[in-house]
């Protein structure tokens, strides 16, 4: 008899609302939100929810859950044990606390990984590059720490790499939104009549 796939001719289907993709009769590929996979004595996979008292609040106001965990089964006890948390579902997982975070923090990201339902797998916190002190991604740096520059690929992106400062001198760079003038090839930013566009690009020059 089928305990995941919901088959009509079989009348034990306690997990077919739990269990979206099954292998076979007895045995879950992917789970629910908010549920996440175990293997029982037998080394059938099923579907267990993942303990939402680890929550985050602010202010009272639930801000993040854990939608998948991890579990292994306790033989003795004769269930599936919560381990840790994999992933939440207005945040991500801070590896350093093991709980929901609705936000990573300066010098990390937020870093998800999705099923082939589209439901997410994995959020957690992950760390920058080292030379980054903001970033999108580990290699897409937002700002840099000291002593380092933002280089980015064009002038339309406001991520790159954090390249360090080679040696110090003094110079005059003007900087004004001219038209007709969008490549560092075209301007040299040494004088007021020939200014660089932008900011950002006067730092890369």
């Amino acid at each position: 008899m089928s305990q995941l796939t919901g088959d009509n001719m079989h009348p034990c289907n306690s997990q077919k609302y739990i269990c979206l993709e099954a292998k076979n009769e007895d045995n879950c590929e992917i789970c629910l939100e908010g549920y996440s996979l175990y293997n029982d004595t037998d080394g059938n996979q099923k579907c267990q929810k993942c303990d939402n008292d680890i929550q985050t609040q602010v202010e009272n106001v639930l801000t993040s859950i854990p939608t998948r965990c991890n579990f292994t089964f306790d033989a003795q006890l004769g269930k599936p044990i919560q381990q840790f948390i994999l992933a939440c579902n207005e945040g991500f997982v801070d590896p350093l606390t093991n709980q929901c975070t609705s936000n990573c923090g300066l010098g990390r990201y937020g870093e998800v990984s999705f099923n082939r339902r589209g439901f997410i797998e994995t959020s957690k916190c992950s760390q920058c590059d080292d030379n980054c002190f903001e970033c999108a991604s580990q290699t897409e740096c937002i700002s840099c720490k000291k002593g380092f520059y933002l280089q980015a690929d064009s002038t339309s992106k406001t991520t790159g790499l954090c390249i360090q400062k080679q040696g110090s001198r003094e110079i005059t760079i003007y900087v004004d939104s001219a038209l007709g003038k969008f490549t560092l090839d075209q301007t040299t930013g040494l004088t007021l009549d020939d200014p660089i566009f932008s900011l950002q690009s006067a730092i890369s020059h």
